[in-house]
C-alpha cells in the first residue's frame, strides 16, 4: 500500500505469501523462506523468545505403494524450526510413515508453541495417519514425540486452530460441530493437567458460533472469528465466560486474527473476492475495559496472502509499549482474570452433546 496508508508495525508479524514465509516490521516487508517448486511453507509461529520460528513445510514426494494404483503423490506436512533469519532449519516432527504398504504420512498442522518452548500444540490425524478426524495433539519440541489429547470430538469434524495461553496452562482451540447443513464451531479451552502434560486436562466449552482463537497477552480475552454460515467476522470475547465484548468487523470477509503482544492491536486477514491481504487494526481499551476500534490499515495490497496461515506477532520486551502480565516464579506471565459474572453462561462447564444428538 502507499506509505501514508500502510500499517506501521512494532515488532514483527509473520505471514505466508505464495508458499513462502514473510515478515512485516515497521513499514517494510521481507521474505524469510524461498521455497523450491516442490516445497511450500505455512503456519509460521514465533518461539516465546523470538529467536526461532516454527512452521509447517509440505514437500512433494512421489512413491510406489503396494496397494492398487501404482504411484502416489504425497505432500507430507513436517513440523520445522529455524532461526529468526531463516537459517539453520531443522525438522522437529517427520510426518512420513513407512510400513508394509509403502510410504504414507500423518497430517500435522497449525502449530502453537507453549511459553516455555517445551511443547507445540498441533492438530493431527497421527501418529499413524489412520484417524478419521484431525484433532488436538501435542509435540515435545526436543524429542518430536506426538501425543493425542484426551478430548472427545463430533464424528469426523475434529478440531483446529490451537493456541496456548500466555501462562502456558491452557490451550484454546476450535471444536467443530454443525447445526443442520451449516457449520457451528465453538471455542473449547483445555486446562492442562500440568504444564508438562497438556495431552490431558479439563475442557470447558464456550457458546457456539466462534472459531480460531488468539489470546490477549493478559489472558483475559480472546479475539475470534464469528461465523453465521455465510461469512467470517472478528470479535473479542471474554476468555472465561465467552460473552462478546465487542464486534470488530461486520463485512463477512475478515478472519485469522492474532493479538499483538502489547494487546492493543490485532493482525488479521481480509478477503476481497479471491484476493486476501494482511491488515492491522488498532484498539483503544479504557480503564473500565471498554474496547473501541480506532484504526484499520493494510500491510499488503496485492491479494496474494495465503489464507490458511494465521499471522504470528512478536515484539521484543524492550519495545513493548504496554504493561505485560506479572511474571510468576517460573518466569512465565500470569493472566489476571476478570471478576466472575453472576449470570454465568450455562454452557461454560457443559460437555459437548453426544454423537448423533
Amino acid at each position: 500500500p502507499p506509505t501514508d496508508e500502510r500499517a506501521d508495525i512494532t515488532g514483527t508479524i509473520l505471514f505466508t505469501r505464495a508458499g513462502d514465509i514473510w515478515a512485516a516490521s515497521g513499514t517494510s516487508l521481507s521474505r524469510v523462506t524461498n521455497s523450491e517448486s516442490e516445497k511450500s511453507d505455512a503456519s509460521p509461529v514465533w518461539s516465546p523468545d523470538g529467536k526461532h520460528i516454527y512452521f509447517i513445510r509440505s514437500t512433494k514426494r512421489v512413491t510406489s505403494n503396494s496397494r492398487p494404483g501404482g504411484k502416489y503423490t504425497l505432500y507430507p506436512t513436517d513440523l520445522m524450526r529455524m532461526k529468526a533469519d531463516g537459517s539453520d532449519r531443522k525438522k522437529i516432527y517427520d510426518a512420513l510413515i513407512k510400513d508394509s504398504r509403502g510410504l504414507w504420512f500423518s497430517h500435522v498442522l497449525q502449530p502453537s508453541v507453549s511459553p516455555s518452548g517445551a511443547t507445540v500444540a498441533v492438530v493431527s490425524d497421527g501418529p499413524d495417519g489412520s484417524a478419521e478426524e484431525v484433532t488436538l495433539h501435542v509435540i515435545n519440541s526436543k524429542t518430536g514425540r506426538l501425543r493425542k489429547a484426551a478430548i472427545t470430538t463430533e464424528p469426523k469434524f475434529g478440531h483446529n486452530s490451537p493456541a496456548f495461553s500466555p501462562d502456558g496452562t491452557k490451550i484454546a482451540f476450535t471444536y467443530n460441530d454443525n447445526a443442520g447443513t451449516e457449520g457451528r464451531p465453538k471455542i473449547a479451552i483445555l486446562t492442562c493437567e500440568t504444564k508438562a502434560n497438556c495431552s490431558q486436562g479439563k475442557v470447558k466449552y464456550l457458546k457456539p458460533g466462534y472459531a480460531n482463537p488468539s489470546w490477549s497477552p493478559d489472558g483475559k480475552r480472546l479475539v475470534v472469528e464469528s461465523t453465521n454460515g455465510t461469512g467470517r467476522d472478528l470479535a473479542i470475547i471474554n476468555a472465561r465466560r465467552g460473552d462478546v465484548r465487542v464486534e470488530l468487523t461486520q463485512d463477512g470477509n475478515s478472519f485469522a486474527p492474532a493479538f499483538s503482544p502489547d494487546g492493543d492491536q490485532i493482525a488479521y486477514l481480509h478477503r476481497d473476492g479471491l484476493n486476501i491481504d494482511l491488515h492491522v487494526m488498532t484498539l483503544d481499551i479504557d480503564d473500565r475495559g471498554k474496547i473501541t476500534l480506532i484504526d484499520d490499515r493494510p500491510v499488503t495490497s496485492d491479494g496474494r496472502i495465503d489464507g490458511e496461515s494465521t499471522p504470528s506477532w512478536f515484539i521484543p520486551a524492550d519495545e513493548l509499549t504496554n504493561v505485560v502480565p506479572e511474571a510468576s516464579a517460573s518466569g512465565e506471565p500470569v493472566p489476571t482474570e476478570e471478576p466472575a459474572d453472576p449470570a454465568t453462561n450455562p454452557l461454560d462447564e457443559a460437555p459437548p452433546p453426544p454423537p448423533g444428538s
